[in-house]
């Protein structure tokens, strides 16, 4: 339910290059085929899962979208008027 959600990935990230080294740190624990087949959010989950650094985010309150192309800019674009 909405309720229940904490939180939702927006595939917006800002490292730092202590962050940058972690993430690198995970992904070399993984067989090569896999650290190069990993989805970010997946890898995150292991970051945070190790608990050797902080991991923060920043809340967003205005609308956002993902637009994978011009039919979901449209759609959009119909929502907002």
């Amino acid at each position: 339910t909405i309720e229940e959600i904490e939180g939702q990935y927006m595939g917006l990230l800002r490292f730092t290059p202590i962050g940058w080294s972690e993430l690198q740190r995970v992904r070399a624990q993984l067989c090569q085929a896999d650290a190069e087949q990993i989805q970010m959010t997946r890898a995150l989950q292991r970051v945070i899962e190790a608990r050797r650094i902080q991991i923060e985010a920043i809340p967003y309150s205005q609308a956002w979208g993902e637009f994978d192309s011009v039919v979901d800019l449209i759609a959009l674009q119909d929502t907002s008027s």
